[in-house]
């Protein structure tokens, strides 16, 4: 009898739960009869298990399948998957142990419609979830640990009427450090200049004029912490 590695469950059971009305019309795991016919990690082994997951791309907002691969390459990269995954196909690319589990382009891959995750004989006992930013939920005021864009934070610091989901995740990060007081506000937060001006001071930061936004602040609130 055919069964999923325990591995594949656990992200296929990941993927339902943060996204419960997702498309799974591209969802699969156990081959057809085009697959029995040629070597894939969709076929049963020897022992039953299947080694491939295949996840349709369409499970969130725009760009949340892009997200998804690179928190996992970054997450497998860091060996932080238990040696689990083998490789993953999307989109005419393949990443891999052998390309640092960067993309490679193969136009022969295809797989434009879904995800395709391959897994190792260690995926068939390890079935821990994977700890990655996108299935994290957070709540109002917290942020959830996206990089918002510097040029549009910077904008809206020189245009105060400039409110938007950028400047909401720069308040968001700001409340986490104790700079902002208030409670940020989705869709209509403009430019914290006031709470950035309190981070600066916090960290002996001299800036003229006070709550200037800069790469260096933006690093040091963002890039360093993700």
């Amino acid at each position: 009898m055919a069964k999923l590695v325990l591995a594949g469950v656990m992200l296929r059971a990941q993927m339902d739960e943060r996204f419960p009305k997702r498309d799974t019309a591209s969802d699969g795991w156990v081959g057809d009869s085009a697959h029995a016919a040629r070597h894939s990690d969709h076929n049963p082994d020897a022992r039953g298990w299947v080694h491939a997951l295949d996840l349709d791309h369409h499970f969130g907002a725009p760009g949340d399948d892009e997200r998804f691969l690179t928190q996992l390459l970054d997450y497998v990269r860091a060996g932080r998957d238990n040696g689990v995954v083998s490789y993953i196909v999307h989109d005419d690319r393949l990443a891999q142990a052998s390309t640092n589990w960067l993309w490679a382009k193969n136009p022969s891959l295809e797989h434009h419609e879904h995800i395709h995750i391959s897994f190792t004989r260690a995926a068939e006992h390890h079935g821990e979830r994977f700890d990655l930013p996108i299935f994290r939920v957070y709540g109002p005021g917290e942020w959830d640990r996206v990089v918002p864009s510097y040029k549009r934070i910077l904008a809206a610091s020189e245009d105060a009427s400039i409110m938007s989901q950028d400047t909401y995740r720069l308040a968001c990060r700001l409340k986490a450090l104790g700079a902002y007081t208030g409670t940020p506000a989705l869709g209509s937060q403009g430019y914290p200049r006031q709470a950035v001006a309190v981070w600066q001071r916090q960290h002996g930061y001299q800036v003229s004029p006070a709550g200037q936004y800069g790469p260096m602040a933006h690093k040091l609130l963002f890039e360093s912490a993700v």
